[in-house]
């Protein structure tokens, strides 16, 4: 597994690193490339054709000892010399054991990110998926609601409006604005069953302040002129 981070300067490679970083060979699996491995990396200069012949030849080693799953996490942060070794790993795949996953936001990527114009070359040249996660709807909250918590029906339904007005079904946003009830006992439990207060003035969770605050200052930066909603 690798990630990305929302930082200014991506490293080069840097969900790869994570990824080979972290990876614990056992006694029939081969070494990482030696340009990933944490201990070697800083030292290691290599040509950007032998770190591809080396990171396809690691990857098809594995992938003939069992079969693997490798997982890159938020590509809309990523750096483009990923996204140049995803499109050679994910060649190798059509042929290997080997399941590459990647996620990204959709809504992040603008039509000149380097990830946007992958997406359909990944799709025509290895026959790759994409798999859309929709907003939740006002059916599926009710589910989620009353599973987690025993209310009356006329709360639950509260529950349910309050949270589809506030998130639009967003499945991050609800889980925070959840936990913010939770934290803030307005939803809290009683006996064997939940209560659930005043939503009316119910606050918005910092952390999602900070995460719009952040797409918002992205969007100022590529010229919008949107201000902040929370000011």
């Amino acid at each position: 597994m690798g990630y990305c981070y929302d930082l200014t300067d991506t490293p080069p490679y840097g969900p790869w690193m994570d990824a080979f970083g972290d990876y614990q060979p056992e006694a029939d699996l081969p070494s990482p490339p030696a340009a990933f491995a944490r201990s070697e990396a800083p030292h290691v200069i290599t040509t950007r054709s032998r770190l591809f012949d080396g990171v396809r030849h690691f990857v098809a080693t594995l992938a003939e000892h069992r079969p693997l799953v490798m997982l890159l996490e938020d590509l809309h942060w990523a750096d483009p010399e990923s996204l140049d070794l995803l499109r050679v790993i994910s060649r190798e795949a059509t042929s290997q054991a080997l399941l590459v996953l990647a996620t990204f936001r959709g809504d992040e990527l603008a039509s000149n990110h380097p990830l946007y114009r992958l997406l359909p070359v990944l799709e025509r040249e290895v026959g790759a998926r994409r798999l859309e996660l929709r907003r939740l709807h006002q059916g599926a909250l009710h589910d989620l609601v009353v599973a987690r918590y025993n209310l009356t029906e006329a709360n639950s339904a509260r529950l349910v409006t309050y949270l589809y007005a506030e998130a639009s079904g967003n499945p991050f946003f609800t889980q925070q604005l959840l936990r913010a009830l939770e934290e803030g006992k307005v939803l809290r439990p009683l006996g064997n069953r939940w209560v659930l207060g005043d939503l009316e003035h119910a606050r918005v969770p910092s952390l999602l302040r900070e995460v719009i605050d952040g797409r918002l200052l992205r969007l100022n930066e590529e010229g919008d002129g949107c201000g902040s909603p929370w000011a």
